[in-house]
């Protein structure tokens, strides 16, 4: 079973446009316009998305510190 699916799959496009028009998660006044350099597609969810890759990142190098320290034969 894969956990990959388009949104289209499990929600009705209404529905999906009417969440995203509500969410926002980060400051509206430095948002910049799509047709303009440094437009960011993630910016109303951008702090969340930040917040996950950094806890992710720091779950990924604990569990690898762990597995190196099992795995090291003692002295």
């Amino acid at each position: 079973m894969s956990l990959i699916f388009d949104i289209a799959d499990v929600m009705p496009v209404n529905k999906f446009e009417k969440i995203r028009q509500y969410i926002h998660f980060n400051d509206h006044q430095t948002f910049i316009p799509c047709d303009h350099p440094g437009h960011d597609r993630l910016h109303k969810i951008r702090n969340s998305v930040d917040y996950l890759n950094k806890k992710c990142y720091q779950l990924i190098w604990s569990s690898i510190s762990v597995l190196k320290n099992k795995c090291t034969p003692p002295k």
